[in-house]
């Protein structure tokens, strides 16, 4: 895949985000991994908000289901819970 799966844009203390994650914006680690590192970067450059938009037609169509064969263990979901909830997260997710 050569495109970008989130584009940034910068207008001043306002990050823009658009999940470009074809053909629906599924969620799941192709695109949370980069959202989430969009997101931490735009912090990190000083950003006071953030607006996430899609570039597709749609906004997001959920979960991408075919991970679900997959089911990740307790300790996984603990670890994803709370690195959610926190942002000094220190488990790739």
């Amino acid at each position: 895949m050569n495109e970008d799966i989130i584009l940034k844009e910068k207008h001043g203390l306002v990050t823009v985000l658009s999940m470009n994650y074809r053909p629906y914006n599924l969620i799941g680690p192709t695109l949370t991994r980069p959202l989430l590192d969009a997101l931490k970067a735009a912090v990190e450059e000083g950003s006071r908000a953030v607006v996430l938009r899609s570039a597709l037609r749609h906004f997001c169509a959920g979960a991408d289901v075919s991970l679900f064969a997959s089911r990740p263990t307790k300790a996984a979901q603990a670890r994803w819970i709370l690195c959610t909830v926190s942002s000094r997260c220190q488990y790739p997710l």
